[in-house]
């Protein structure tokens, strides 16, 4: 595990003045690591010959506290990836990325009072993992702002989404449940479908939701499920994932 503890007024700074930095990797650490108030800045990821990483920072099998942390202007694929590890991020900004800001695969943790900026792809994307979400902002999204997949449980609670591509997504039997949500200028509000043969449809269930400037508010699939202020949406289309990652909306998935 790595233990990198800064202050408010003097934080640690990992950065590279060329770009070239290879970020950082945690692989099966047995200890927790925590990171407090660390500045990582324009890393890529890790590469040598034909093995890389995603993430200009990676935990694998490495539970982490991350905490007031800032990650910046970070060129890779994922600015943050968590892969089969608990964690908590809290009080941190994720911006100016090139792709997505933070992709947990198989994880649990928790994401609170944090700030997602200016985002080429995705602000958080999860895959197998079970999410809770508090006090959240995703600002100029390049892509999605909260997107699940692959059975994945995100429960979230006063979320704002702004100047996104998709606001909300949920495929591939996930389920997204959120209380708060306000989501404004944005092309897609929710999409909610499925991807993989091996899966099944997708649920969304917001408790409160208010919205402005959405140009469609809901793509939904038949089987899939959604419901609003209290309201099933029944308006279904057969062709959503024909219509998402850069046919219509979105952008293209490798």
């Amino acid at each position: 595990p790595i233990y990198f503890i800064g202050t408010s007024n003097n934080p640690i700074k990992i950065y590279s003045s060329d770009n070239t930095g290879q970020g950082i990797a945690i692989l099966k650490a047995k200890k927790r690591s925590k990171l407090e108030y660390v500045n990582i800045s324009n890393q890529t990821n890790p590469k040598q010959g034909s093995w890389s990483l995603t993430g200009a920072v990676t935990f694998y099998e490495s539970p982490v506290d991350i905490i007031h942390c800032q990650f910046s202007d970070n060129n890779s694929e994922d600015a943050l990836n968590i892969v089969r590890s608990d964690f908590i991020l809290s009080n941190s900004i994720l911006a100016n990325t090139s792709s997505d800001a933070l992709d947990a695969d198989f994880s649990n943790g928790t994401i609170k009072q944090t700030s997602f900026v200016n985002l080429g792809n995705d602000g958080i994307d999860i895959s197998g993992s079970s999410i809770n979400i508090h006090d959240v902002t995703i600002t100029k999204v390049g892509d999605k702002g909260l997107s699940a997949g692959e059975a994945s449980l995100m429960q979230v609670n006063k979320v704002t989404i702004k100047d996104a591509e998709i606001a909300v997504s949920s495929k591939d039997q996930s389920n997204i449940v959120i209380q708060n949500l306000l989501m404004t200028n944005s092309n897609v509000g929710l999409a909610v479908f499925q991807k993989k043969s091996e899966f099944g449809p997708a649920m969304v269930d917001i408790k409160t939701l208010t919205s402005s400037n959405i140009k469609v508010p809901y793509l939904l699939e038949k089987g899939s499920k959604v419901s609003v202020n209290g309201k099933k949406l029944n308006q279904y289309r057969d062709d959503v994932k024909a219509l998402l990652y850069g046919a219509e909306y979105g952008k293209s998935s490798k």
